[in-house]
């Protein structure tokens, strides 16, 4: 890991091998959506990692659905909590409880739940209470 001060932002940048977001969760070793082994870019509004083809789909969602980052990026504390927030093993969880594994990607990203999703990955309180009140 290495740091850069920014002196125009005042914000730390960090730099990470893609093996630490491997090791957030064991889910993370593979393409959330279509299960490929090591995946190389993260969608940061979702939370969760992803392969090169599947970042092909999801830049075409748009960056509000789907903002694409390279894991060998320079990351910053704020832009990491997402991936720490999300992450694929609860964005999985997300699809098992939901059914939206067998939706094509520009339909799974673009449900209420997953727009709900997104929404609870950036304000992490919120997610908790969703998930509370699914299980009641």
């Amino acid at each position: 890991m290495e740091q850069n001060k920014d002196n125009k932002n005042k914000c730390v940048h960090l730099a990470f091998k893609p093996s630490y977001f491997y090791e957030l969760n064991q889910q993370n070793r593979a393409c959330v959506d279509c299960r490929a082994p090591m995946p190389t870019f993260a969608s940061i509004n979702n939370g969760t990692l992803i392969c090169q083809n599947c970042a092909r789909e999801h830049i075409k969602l748009g960056y509000e659905v789907s903002y694409i980052r390279k894991l060998v990026s320079q990351w910053d504390m704020y832009i990491l909590n997402f991936i720490v927030r999300g992450g694929n093993q609860r964005f999985l969880k997300l699809c098992t409880d939901y059914d939206l594994f067998e939706l094509p990607i520009e339909y799974k990203y673009k449900t209420k739940i997953t727009f709900y999703y997104r929404a609870m990955v950036k304000y992490f309180k919120i997610f908790i209470l969703l998930f509370l009140i699914k299980s009641e």
